[in-house]
């Protein structure tokens, strides 16, 4: 049987970009992975927190969102830029810069600092590379699409393993 109201976590979908794929090795069909994966894992009432990079410009998310389950939360992202509200009027339940729950800070890039009451920041933005000043802050989690086969991840076992692995690439500019 499954459990009510899961967490989900994903970020970077970048739902209609193309170049993506070749930027961070996706397949050609990213996209319906992803979205047939959302549609077969997550549950009608499940909370499922995007941490950004949901979508650009062109794509038609309101349309997505029609047959996609679960109560959508987005932690907006440097590819996100629409307003607040265009998010909330076109699927998603609540749309923020960053929020904490349960001493966790969410963000879509590292946060160089926790809130008062966090002891760890969830992240995206950097797919699978891994940032320069890492080492620096070991509070930074990062979630990436690339190393869940596309998938969302429950939240809790996200926190307790982190991603399950996956290719990480060089830095833009080093050799790969």
């Amino acid at each position: 049987m499954t459990p009510k109201n899961r967490r989900w976590i994903l970020s970077d979908s970048h739902l209609g970009h193309s170049n993506i794929q070749k930027h961070c090795r996706r397949p050609a069909d990213v996209d319906k992975r992803f979205t047939d994966a959302c549609k077969r894992l997550i549950g009608p009432e499940d909370l499922v927190i995007h941490l950004g990079d949901v979508a650009f410009g062109f794509f038609d998310l309101k349309s997505w969102f029609t047959d996609m389950p679960g109560n959508w939360i987005l932690v907006r992202g440097n590819h996100d830029a629409h307003t607040i509200s265009w998010y909330m009027n076109n699927g998603f339940k609540f749309a923020c810069d960053s929020f904490v729950m349960g001493g966790v800070y969410f963000t879509h890039k590292p946060a160089f600092w926790l809130p008062e009451g966090c002891s760890i920041n969830v992240h995206g933005h950097l797919h699978n590379r891994v940032a320069a000043d890492h080492r620096v802050f070991p509070h930074c989690r990062l979630f990436a699409l690339e190393h869940t086969r596309y998938e969302p991840m429950l939240l809790e076992k996200f926190l307790r393993k982190g991603c399950p692995g996956g290719v990480v690439l060089p830095q833009d500019g080093e050799p790969l």
